[in-house]
């Protein structure tokens, strides 16, 4: 086995091991179409009738290639259920009710008879059909085989759309559709140009516009572009791993059939006209990989909002523990400067249900650095500013290995009132940012740098009652944020790239809850202590929909449904201490986490401050 060969089948084992930990979700996947899909079902109902008829090349399980098609690697990669009688395409088929084959088997076996029975079957209760579940389909080949005139091409196209409609209104809502290939990139180079080839070629090509001029409303149909990837195979066997390309250099002429499926998986073809089992892996790789695209997606508003108010909520922190002694603050000096650093965690626990969509959260991790100013204005007033930088994490090894990365800049303007006990701490920033997003394709990483930024907004109030040994205080809040996100198109792989409209998420958090506070000075040096522990809930609507699409077929928009996490109370506590020196430093730390409803937000934050 040469360098390439065994590089090949390490991306394509490490994409299933990768992809296939995706969960299921009771999400189930069913196939259409000719030979190039059928997974055998004409020796399973047919007792291989086209198995035996002359002319036909299917094997003795009934598939027309030397493992598994297609359609049935794909659902291992995108979390979804698939058994042999989930599977409907049967060799010969065309687009219509009939097939090269009916007489065979004494029955119609075309594109349209195959929806109507699994229609059936979903109308008897055989088989069960959600909005979550995946349809696959791919059918048009024998039609241009059989006529590819340029004027029939808009009969099979509308038959493709008929039977997409149908399912539709059983319910489906998930398409994979894949265009024609075409075979004349297959001949032999050597020999003369075939006009009827040439035919071929043409309406493959034209029949696949016309797919991807269907408009087709409320569905989600992801396309794959097979005649791309057959182009770039011819044009580059070696990094695909075959070196047998062309039709007559099939694996079938070459009696390879005594060789082991590594070496027969050296040949493109299995026979002049089906693919071996690696191109059908292939093709379920890239299918796969366009359909969990997605999964990049719904972590990148929580980032960007996690940055917004994880630069602010320290900032109006700070001000908690002034309104405890309002003496020693009015005798402190009207200018004080600081810098404060530290890291917050977080996880983004939205749920977006449908295929390819792994249910599990997305972590990330912030660093952040922040300068600012305060200036005391009068005994009740303290105003400040303050600048930040961000630098925001979220590797997703478990969704296909994507990482996801935001640099942000922000500024933040704050006000603090303090009078008789009472105080109000109050914040209000802007940041802007790019991201840096990276995923894994089938061969090669995709890129893309959407622009970002985030308008945050926090206020915090509440009333010190003095106690004998500590301060005491009922405390409310309210944290605001809005995230926007740039449209962006990914660079890397033709094949694969997609494209994601902008993006829009906000977020407004009640907080009720209570704290303590206790100074003590000693030897000039003053030490203020805070625990807070709040009850917090979103007042907003956490569910949205994001819109992507493939750059390739930019006419079929995806929407994908995003649920928020569950939006009942969750708790956060936090504790903050601060020194002050008689030399004017200080040091202020800041922790605090969250728990219950999933929330995993976890900071800390180390201040230091000089007053001038």
């Amino acid at each position: 086995m040469n360098i390439t060969d065994t590089r090949v089948r390490s991306i394509l084992i490490a994409g299933v091991l990768s992809l296939s930990s995706y969960s299921a979700q009771g999400n189930s996947f069913y196939s259409f179409g000719d030979s190039l899909t059928d997974n055998g079902i004409s020796v399973r109902e047919f007792g291989g009738a086209i198995g035996n008829a002359p002319g036909r090349y299917p094997g003795a399980d009934g598939k027309f290639t030397n493992g598994s098609t297609w359609a049935e690697v794909l659902p291992g990669l995108s979390g979804l259920a698939f058994s042999d009688t989930s599977g409907y395409a049967i060799g010969g088929a065309k687009s219509g009710y009939t097939g090269f084959d009916d007489a065979l088997v004494g029955a119609p076996t075309g594109f349209l008879t195959q929806i109507e029975k699994f229609s059936s079957d979903v109308v008897s209760g055989k088989k069960s059909l959600s909005k979550n579940d995946l349809i696959g389909i791919w059918i048009g080949t024998n039609d241009i085989f059989d006529d590819a005139s340029l004027a029939a091409l808009d009969t099979y196209v509308n038959n493709i759309e008929t039977g997409i409609r149908t399912l539709q209104a059983l319910g489906a809502h998930n398409f994979v559709l894949i265009g024609s290939d075409d075979v004349s990139l297959l001949a032999d180079p050597s020999l003369a140009a075939d006009p009827a080839l040439e035919a071929l070629s043409i309406s493959a090509k034209t029949f696949n516009q016309k797919l991807l001029a269907l408009n087709i409303s409320n569905v989600n149909i992801y396309y794959f572009d097979v005649l791309g990837l057959l182009k770039n195979t011819v044009s580059d066997p070696g990094k695909y791993g075959f070196t047998h390309i062309t039709s007559l250099d099939n694996c079938e002429a070459n009696q390879c059939d005594t060789l082991s499926l590594a070496q027969q998986n050296t040949y493109l073809m299995k026979d002049s006209i089906h693919y071996t089992d690696r191109f059908e892996r292939l093709i379920a790789s890239y299918i796969a990989n366009i359909i969990n695209a997605r999964n990049t997606l719904s972590v990148q508003s929580t980032m960007v909002g996690s940055a917004g108010i994880h630069f602010l909520q320290p900032l109006i922190s700070r001000y908690d523990l002034q309104g405890i002694d309002i003496e020693a603050r009015n005798q402190a000096s009207p200018w004080t400067v600081f810098i404060n650093g530290g890291v917050a965690n977080g996880a983004d626990h939205s749920q977006m249900p449908g295929p390819g969509l792994d249910p599990g959260k997305d972590t990330f991790k912030n660093n952040a650095l922040s300068i600012g100013v305060d200036y005391r204005l009068s005994s009740e007033w303290t105003l400040g500013a303050a600048f930040n930088y961000s630098d925001i994490q979220s590797r997703q090894a478990s969704k296909g290995g994507s990482n996801t990365a935001l640099q942000m800049g922000q500024a933040a303007v704050m006000a603090s009132f303090a009078a008789q006990g009472t105080f109000i701490n109050m914040g209000l920033a802007y940041g802007a940012g790019q991201f840096d997003i990276s995923r894994a394709g089938v061969f090669d990483n995709l890129a893309a740098s959407p622009d970002a930024n985030v308008l945050s907004a926090a206020v915090r109030a509440g009333q010190w009652f003095h106690f004998e040994s500590v301060e005491l205080a009922p405390v409310v809040g309210l944290d605001y944020w809005r995230s926007r996100i740039s449209g962006y198109t990914e660079q890397g792989d033709s094949l694969l790239r997609m494209g994601v409209r902008g993006q829009q998420y906000e977020q407004l958090n009640a907080s009720l809850g209570g704290q303590i506070g206790k100074r003590v000075n000693s030897h000039g040096v003053s030490v203020e202590s805070l625990l807070r522990l709040t009850a917090e809930r979103a007042l907003t609507d956490s569910d949205r929909t994001l819109e992507s699409y493939q750059r390739n077929a930019p006419n079929f928009n995806i929407k994908t449904p995003v649920n928020g996490a569950n939006e009942r109370p969750f708790g956060r506590l936090s504790a903050q201490v601060d020194i002050h020196l008689p030399s004017g430093w200080g040091l202020n730390l800041n922790a605090m986490g969250t728990f219950g409803n999933q929330q995993e937000d976890r900071s800390l934050i180390a201040s230091f401050s000089y007053d001038l």
